[in-house]
């Protein structure tokens, strides 16, 4: 009979274990040394463990992405898959470790490749990927390619704008680097998209994203198998508010004087920030439709018998004004007075007032007072002025009052009182030196350049009243005032003094921006301001034309632009020194808008007519004209209502063609007014001075009258006020005139 053997039983250590029994083993052993008794030895170690195998990959997915350039770091997973991958194997990017999660046995890891600031997916190219086991073993797979793909990129929209609460509509996006997948987003939302090619999409816009004006940003966005999306260029589609119009007015009248009310009107085009304009003021305006508005009308707009024009105005972008509509305000009306002026302390005339909505009942006043009046018809009164009444030179208004269910009192008509004159016209010589004149229309005053020259108030600009005949009060301005220029709003005055522009706030005079003016590069002293015009219906900007003192000719600085005090970079080149062009520009205008310019050449027998063209950049001189004209110090004027080019020789030029049309007899100094068809030229020397108008279509001669006692040369001719004309001299004087020489 066997005896059993006993069971063997193996055992795992620990490290730590196996360094305790290593050192229990040395202590048994030393016992035994030393007579003590031992123990029974341990069993041998455990085996080495096999080595890792070589790594193999077999795929990736994705295998492609487009570029990314993200502000921060770019996280994007990649399936690698393949065999013998382990926990322990990890992936290598170009050879550099990346943050890797394996998840054997099935062979497929998921890798998170990341790169701080997206530096590896930054540009298109391509990227070697490999899986890297560590010992024991292991060892580098094999490697396969992933591929960065361009970015897309918009290049175009087509189309690129659409109007307000328009239809659905296709839009097409052209670029570059378009797959398929690729979605077209505005804003933030997705449009239904269609692949055409690399380098075109299409996508629905509905009509609710263009439902109001304004702006939106159009982008494409890679398919998710692209990679992470990131912000890419983006191209903006704007939304255009329709320009609206005006088909009706309710009512289309109103009785002068009566109360406000609520005027409803009808068009087209209309958007919820539409306003109602009246005579180019808004209105309280309340949006009902596309086709209705509604407008508060207060009795302050119907106080006076007229026409008032009622127009709509939508904000851009787009947008703009209807062609006004008239509306009524039923009342006395004054088209024409004769005469409309007197010598003072001559005998007072008989006066016919010629209107429209006059009573029996109407009465004519004279600076408020009634006058003994009688009626003729429904338009024309007679009326008996006194002696009183033309005692004082100056200009008086002339009223018609209605009884107030008649429309109340007209608009004033003005009434010219003159120290000397004849039956069509008085004249008013004002003592008072100056340089240039100009007329503030809408407070009703003349101010003139006195320079430094002058014997009395020098370096200020005159304030002079014409319907009292003096000079109110001075304004010091810096040192030399020339030319003199206003904003067609009433709110600035420019001042062209010694190498700066100073500009003042009506109709306070307070003193506003000064701003110095270029230096003559070639030493020739500081430049100043040869002629100073202000652009339409943008009161802070002004063309200033570069001229040096010392130097013949003067126009050497060429054309500048300026923002309030700041210069737009792109100047039109002047003669020199400096300016590297061949233009004299002597005498300025703008044109119809603040986009079109003119100047002439007054100092060359060239005579040259230049037209520019005006962005926010600067200004560009766009054709030049020559032998144009054929005077020197030949100023230029443009009439709005003719849009034509008049010159102080006569010629009338379309810019346009730059040819001129046809001539004046009578080359002097010239003012042009298309609301009166009229132009007004002052000619002669010496003394006695002729005034004459002209028919401005015509070109026939209307009248003429003779202005005597006038010392010195005349520098410029301009209208004033309904029926006035004014000019001055370089003998220190101002002579009004008024009269129905010029109505």
């Amino acid at each position: 009979m066997h005896s059993e053997r006993p069971a063997r039983v193996r055992r795992s250590f620990s490290a730590s274990q196996i360094v305790l029994l290593v050192f229990c083993v040395g202590v048994l052993v030393s016992l035994a040394a030393c007579g003590g008794s031992s123990a029974t030895p341990g069993p041998p170690p455990p085996p080495p463990p096999p080595p890792n195998p070589v790594p193999e990959i077999t795929s990736l997915s994705p295998n492609t992405m487009a570029v990314q350039n993200p502000p921060g770091p770019v996280h994007y997973g990649i399936e690698v898959s393949g065999t013998n991958i382990s926990s322990s194997s990890y992936v290598l990017w170009n050879g550099r470790p990346v943050l890797g999660i394996a998840t054997p046995p099935n062979g497929v890891a998921t890798y998170m490749l990341e790169e701080p600031g997206g530096g590896d997916f930054g540009a298109p190219g391509t990227a070697t990927i490999t899986v890297f086991t560590p010992p024991p073993g292991g060892g580098t797979s094999n490697s396969l390619t992933f591929t960065i793909v361009p970015a897309p990129a918009i290049t175009a929209l087509s189309p690129s704008s659409a109007l307000a609460g328009g239809p659905s509509f296709t839009l097409t996006v052209t670029g570059s680097s378009f797959y398929q997948g690729t979605t077209v987003y505005w804003g933030n939302n997705a449009l239904p998209t269609t692949f055409i090619s690399n380098t075109e999409l299409q996508a629905v816009v509905d009509a609710s994203n263009i439902a109001t004006a304004g702006t939106a940003q159009v982008v494409v966005v890679d398919p998710p198998t692209l990679g992470p999306s990131t912000p890419q260029p983006s191209a903006t589609f704007t939304i255009n508010n329709p320009v609206p119009t005006v088909t009706a007015l309710t009512p289309a009248s109103a009785i002068a004087g009566g109360l406000g009310f609520t005027l409803t009107v009808t068009g087209t085009n209309f958007v919820p920030s539409s306003t109602v304009q009246w005579n180019g003021s808004a209105r309280t305006t309340t949006f009902i439709s596309s086709t209705s508005l509604l407008a508060t009308i207060g009795a302050g707009d119907i106080a006076t018998g007229g026409v008032a024009h009622v127009s709509v105005s939508s904000p851009g972008p787009g947008g703009g004004s209807s062609v006004p509509a008239n509306f009524s305000v039923v009342g006395p009306t004054i088209s024409l007075l004769n005469p409309s002026s007197a010598v003072k302390g001559g005998t007072p005339p008989n006066l016919t007032v010629t209107g429209t909505n006059f009573v029996p009942a109407s009465v004519v006043q004279f600076n408020g007072t009634a006058l003994t009046t009688a009626f003729v018809s429904s338009t024309e009164l007679q009326a008996a002025l006194t002696s009183v009444d033309i005692s004082a030179v100056g200009a008086a208004s002339i009223a018609v009052a209605n009884p107030a269910a008649n429309g109340g009192t007209s608009p004033a008509a003005t009434f010219f009182i003159g120290s000397a004159g004849a039956g069509n016209f008085a004249v008013i010589p004002v003592s008072q030196a100056s340089k240039d004149i100009v007329y503030d229309a809408s407070n009703r005053l003349l101010y003139l350049s006195v320079t430094s020259t002058a014997s009395s108030h020098p370096n200020t600009f005159a304030v002079l009243d014409p319907l009292k005949g003096v000079v109110a009060s001075w304004q010091p301005t810096g040192v030399n005032p020339n030319v003199l220029a206003l904003s067609d709003d009433g709110q600035f005055l420019y001042v062209g003094i010694d190498a700066a522009v100073q500009r003042f706030l009506l109709p306070s005079f307070a003193s506003d921006i000064n701003y110095p003016l270029p230096a003559d590069s070639f030493g020739g002293g500081p430049f100043f301001a040869l002629d100073l015009q202000v652009s339409p219906a943008t009161p802070g900007t002004v063309a200033i034309s570069l001229g040096v003192t010392t130097s013949t000719p003067a126009a050497q600085g060429g054309i500048v632009i300026y923002d309030d005090s700041v210069a737009r970079p792109t100047t039109a080149p002047g003669l020199g020194p400096g300016g590297g062009g061949s233009a004299l520009y002597d005498s300025l205008q703008w044109g119809s808008d603040a986009t079109t310019f003119f100047a002439a050449n007054n100092e060359s027998s060239a005579f040259d007519f230049y037209t520019l063209s005006v962005n926010a950049s600067g200004v560009t001189q766009t054709k030049d004209y020559p032998n144009a004209f054929s005077n020197f110090s030949n100023r230029i004027h443009f009439d709005a209502g003719t849009k034509l080019v008049y010159s102080d020789d006569g010629h009338v030029v379309d810019p346009a063609t730059g040819k001129s049309t046809q001539a004046f007899p009578s080359p002097g100094f010239m003012v042009p007014d298309s609301t009166l068809n009229k132009a007004f030229f002052l000619t002669g020397s010496g003394s006695a001075l002729t005034i004459t108008s002209f028919d401005l279509t015509l070109f026939t001669q209307i009248d003429s009258i003779s202005i005597n006692n006038v010392t010195g040369k005349p520098q410029r001719l301009i209208r004033w006020g309904q029926n006035g004309l004014a000019f001055n001299t370089d003998g220190g004087h101002v002579f009004l005139i008024g009269g129905s020489i010029v109505h």
